[in-house]
């Protein structure tokens, strides 16, 4: 039986991709491709319950190597999220970063100069 593939898709308007197999269960949306007997691909994983806490989007890239993915990036509903690896800002012009709960702040910042700077009551953990 022969494959085939779609070029491209054009969807308008809402849509809805239901891919969690039932109540509170991981659903993964993959992207990519399966070439000499090796799949190499990128997942977008879902996981929705009652609970905010337990709610998380997760992006994960493929690994270098045949069926492996890493998590990157994990967005949870508790409004926390978690980077794996190094993050870097790279920017044509001014890098603003401000990190702050509301009362205590860390920022790195430009405006002519580099700055670093903390809030009272904020410490440096090493």
């Amino acid at each position: 039986m022969a494959r085939k593939f779609l070029n491209g898709i054009h969807i308008s308007g809402t849509t809805q991709l239901d891919f969690m197999p039932t109540h509170e269960s991981e659903g993964i949306l993959r992207l990519g491709r399966y070439d000499s007997n090796t799949s190499r691909y990128h997942d977008i994983k879902s996981y929705v319950s009652s609970t905010a806490a337990s709610n998380y989007l997760k992006f994960s890239i493929h690994g270098g190597t045949g069926d492996t993915v890493a998590d990157v990036l994990t967005l949870k509903g508790d409004l926390s999220a978690t980077f794996e690896g190094n993050v870097s800002l790279v920017a044509s012009s001014a890098v603003n970063l401000r990190v702050t709960d509301g009362t205590q702040n860390i920022y790195v910042g430009s405006s002519g100069s580099t700055r670093f700077g903390l809030s009272s009551g904020a410490s440096i953990i090493q």
